[in-house]
């Protein structure tokens, strides 16, 4: 009976991911990771922050399945980001930089830098609905 329980436990903890797991996949996908924490925040500071306490979260937070661990990551980042945000639908928008500044970037820096000038509120769910996906 304890041989049965223990081998049940022991294929529950492999089902689930652990720290390693986030290690590999906040490693491998660093830069992903922190162009959307950049994205969210439109400022680098708290990208790095975002991404650092986003992983934390992961490590020391809810067991998940080890296939979902990349979505998680993501979710915890995103969740870290409007933590710290706190974006409104109403907010005032800052002055736009002119149309000829973007026009001499390249292609995606003029993305980057076209995303990061939105309002908050419209910059996360441009970046969540287009970019990532999330449904409306």
């Amino acid at each position: 009976m304890f041989r049965k329980r223990k081998s049940r436990a022991i294929e529950r903890a492999r089902q689930y991911a652990v720290g390693n797991d986030f290690c590999s996949i906040f490693d491998n996908q660093t830069d992903r990771l922190y162009l959307l924490a950049f994205l969210l925040t439109a400022d680098q500071a708290k990208a790095e922050q975002c991404v650092v306490t986003g992983f934390e979260d992961c490590i020391e937070g809810n067991p998940v399945f080890k296939d979902w661990a990349r979505a998680w990551s993501v979710r915890a980042i995103t969740k870290r980001a409007i933590a710290m945000m706190r974006p409104l639908r109403n907010e005032i928008s800052s002055t736009p930089r002119t149309g000829s500044t973007l026009e001499s970037e390249p292609g995606a820096a003029r993305m980057i830098a076209t995303i990061t000038q939105m309002p908050g509120f419209e910059r996360f769910v441009f970046v969540l609905s287009v970019l990532e996906g999330y449904t409306d």
